[in-house]
């Protein structure tokens, strides 16, 4: 069997696109049920340091992805924001392996 033929290279990205799809179905079917797992700081913050809270519509999560540096600093602390620089690097980093 050939690993690089026209077929099997066909099946494999529908099954990662059917997947993605899955994923943010679920995703966005999930977060407004279950706000203590994806929004727990919204509950359980620390004096003023309340994050804004994230809109129940399907695509209200993604202001977040544009938000304010400093005020995620001060919101949510450094080591938070410098987990997400990282996984943003390595959501480029096999972006660009994917596609070469």
């Amino acid at each position: 069997m050939e690993w690089c033929s026209a077929t099997w290279r066909m099946q494999a990205g529908l099954m990662t696109v059917v997947s993605v799809i899955c994923d943010i179905l679920a995703f966005n079917v999930l977060r407004p049920k279950y706000k203590i797992i994806y929004e727990p700081k919204v509950k359980y913050h620390v004096g003023n340091k309340r994050p804004p809270r994230i809109s129940d519509s399907v695509f209200g999560w993604i202001p977040l992805v544009n938000a304010n540096k400093p005020e995620l600093v001060d919101k949510i602390g450094l080591d938070t924001v410098a987990f997400f620089r990282f996984l943003r690097m390595f959501r480029y980093l096999f972006s660009f392996a994917l596609l070469t």
